[in-house]
This record gives structure tokens, sequence and C-alpha cells, in this order.
């Protein structure tokens, strides 16, 4: 019982998470990217599984009409579609489904620097729990998801 409650309330303190731009910025951060390119990290699966995913999430973003690119460009941002899973010892799996836009950018306060830094300007994520014989599906299903949440607001700027 312990177990369990300690579970429910480690998910529910994860579900609060508070993105620190709003939605409205990050949106607008998408403005002028003439496409992007796509990495997947998958925690606890293998190589296949990651190629899968991108490949799945490069076919989408062309179907919506976004320009897909393989190497670094200007003015292209970089998705990165991260999944965590971590099975509890009562069988249930938790898992995390973020997606990442990182883009090179210089800092104000350096001025005139060579040196561009990563930086996060659009991300979202879910958290979730379930049993394992639908932990798969609702991994795609938040996959498919969040990838849609992307390519609305990529379209409603550009």
């Amino acid at each position: 019982m312990k177990k369990a409650l300690a579970s429910s309330l480690f998910i529910l303190a994860l579900s609060v998470i508070v993105p620190a731009q709003s939605h409205r910025q990050q949106r607008e951060n998408l403005r002028g990217l003439i496409g992007i390119m796509v990495s997947v990290e998958a925690q606890n699966y293998n190589g296949a599984y990651e190629n899968i995913v991108k490949s799945w999430a490069e076919d989408g973003l062309r179907r919506a009409g976004i320009k897909v690119y393989r190497q670094p460009y200007e003015h292209v941002g970089q998705l990165t579609i991260s999944i965590s899973t971590k099975q509890g010892t009562d069988g249930a799996w938790i898992y995390n489904v973020s997606l990442s836009v990182c883009e090179f950018a210089q800092l104000d306060r350096y001025g005139k620097s060579d040196t561009d830094s990563a930086v996060i300007t659009w991300e979202t994520g879910y958290y979730g729990y379930g049993s394992d014989s639908h932990v798969d599906r609702r991994i795609a299903e938040t996959e498919h998801n969040l990838l849609n949440q992307f390519i609305d607001d990529y379209r409603h700027v550009n």
C-alpha cells in the first residue's frame, strides 16, 4: 500500500512540472525555421526501436509539409524525441515521452562571440503509468499526440 501511494505521489509530482516559457512563446520560437532534423533517444530500448520512431516521425513531418533534413543546416531546428521507461516492483510501468527543439544561438551577453550555444526553444512532454500489456500502445499514442502538437505549433507560425 505504501509503495503504491509513493508511486502515485511521484507520478503526480512529475505531472505538474511547468515549462520555463509559455506555450505562446514556445510556438513563436518556431517562426522562421525552414525545417527540422530528427533524433531519438530511447532509454531501455535497442537501436532498432529508435530507428523506427525516427522514421515514423520524419514521415509524419513530411506529410505535414515540414521539410526534414538529415544534416545540420542554418535555420533548421533539431527535434529530439526522448523516451524512457522504468518498471515498478508491482510490474506496472512508468514512462516519459518528451519532445524538444534545440537550436544554436548566440547569447546577447557575450556580444559578438563566435561561440554558439545549444538552446531548447520548444518542448513538451508527458509522464504516464500503465500495465505491461498496454504500455507500448500508450507510449506510441503519446508519441503521436506530442508530434501532432509540435506540427500544429510549427504550422501555426510558418
